[in-house]
This record gives structure tokens, sequence and C-alpha cells, in this order.
């Protein structure tokens, strides 16, 4: 994976400039061959998770016992076991997709909300991987949201990719030192729902190994005004 990306590296121009551009806003004072090197990185780390997802319908239980480490574990399974539901709120940092497929080997799935790929083929083959071991992909269409809403009423669990844009009805955030939207989704379900929201990180240790962090819930404000609640949530979680 690491290969094949270092030489794709050398033909996506505009994605390359893109992740650069990116870096050199977000981290201003950094040296162009930090930013480089950097770009580079990214690009190794992006096609060692694709080989992994490739993996994902042969992965095993000991798999995921081997190479994930977990941080914090035991405040998700308080949370699962509740019976009140959960929403495992993420970020693209590592390998974002292990922690549904390693829940699904463990006899405990959880319903995914994905952004749907540009082309429809390659969409439904991630979602093929994303629903190895019993999780369930779903989009913004109304059924997807339902399926959401379902979910965390039966006591089940979401989970949410919350560093994406929002899009013209987004909620606006500052990130990285620019303004820009984030999904409202995630804050709008915790909030009419009372659901806690669990922070969650993957971290590429080298190789195949991992380290998952799961952060306490999010304290969610309260004021009385649900748009209010929305920002403010919003830009806690993007903070």
């Amino acid at each position: 994976g690491r290969q094949l990306a270092a030489t794709a590296y050398f033909f996506v121009i505009k994605r390359r400039r893109v992740a650069y551009v990116n870096l050199k806003a977000a981290f201003p004072k950094s040296a162009v061959r930090e930013r480089k090197r950097w770009t580079k990185e990214m690009f190794r780390e992006l096609g060692m998770s694709a080989v992994e997802i490739i993996r994902f319908p042969i992965m095993r239980k000991e798999d995921i016992d081997r190479f994930i480490t977990h941080h914090g574990y035991e405040t998700y399974l308080q949370h699962r076991e509740s019976g009140k539901g959960v929403i495992l709120l993420t970020a693209h940092m590592g390998n974002w997709e292990l922690s549904q497929i390693g829940e699904g080997l463990r006899g405990r799935p959880m319903t995914i909300f994905a952004r749907r790929q540009k082309y429809r083929r390659l969409d439904g083959l991630l979602n093929s991987f994303r629903q190895s071991y019993g999780s369930i992909s779903v989009g913004k269409e109304k059924t997807g949201i339902r399926d959401l809403l379902r979910t965390l009423r039966e006591g089940g669990c979401v989970g949410v990719l919350g560093d994406q844009s929002g899009g013209d009805e987004g909620v606006w955030v500052r990130f990285f030192g620019r303004s820009t939207t984030a999904p409202r989704g995630p804050m709008a379900l915790a909030l009419r729902l009372g659901v806690p929201v669990l922070p969650v990180f993957s971290i590429r240790r080298g190789g195949p190994s991992h380290d998952i962090f799961i952060e306490p819930p999010l304290e969610l404000v309260r004021t009385g005004d649900p748009e209010e609640d929305l920002q403010i949530n919003t830009e806690n979680y993007i903070r």
C-alpha cells in the first residue's frame, strides 16, 4: 500500500496540490520541506488504509485483537450496553473504518453514516466491505436518516464522520483558522434523542498496528435555543 501510494503521488498532481495547500493553511509556520514530507506520508497512509479495507472480508477477530489497541473501550461498552443508544463521532485519521469492522467481528455491528461516492460501482464496493460483519451503511437520503433514528431509539450504535463539509446547509465553524461548514446531523441527533456522543480517533502506530482512542462523552450544551445549541456543540467538537 505504501509503495503504490508513493507511486500515485507523482501522478495525481491536482490532489497533491490540494493536500499541500491545506497543510500550508493549517500550519502556516511550517517549512516547505516539512509540508512536502507530510503530503507524501499522507499518501502512504491512505495507501495502507486502502489495502486494509480491501482485506476486510477476510479479516478475523484475531487480527483485530493483534493489531488494534483500544484506549477507553470500557467507556464505550458502558454506554453501548446501557440500551440508550450512542453516537461515535470520528474523523479522517488513521484508518477510520477499523472501529466498526472490529465491533462487527465482536458481534456488535453498528449503523454507519457514509457519504456516497461519485462512482456508483465504487460506492457499492466500499459499502460491501463496510458491511462485511453485519454493520449497515446508510446515506443522507430520508431512508438513511430513518435508519439512524431507529438504531439509536433501539439502543444501538451509530458511527459518523464529523470532519466533512456540511455543504450550504451545514453549521459554520472555524477549522484550522478558516471558515467552513460541518455536518448538522451528529449533534442534531444527539440533542434530539439525548444520546451520548463519544469522540473516537484512530492513530496508526506503524505498519498494520493501530491505537483507537475513545474519549469520554462530550458535555452537550443546552441553552433552550435549538439552533444555538447546534452551533455551540458542533463548534466544541470541531475544536
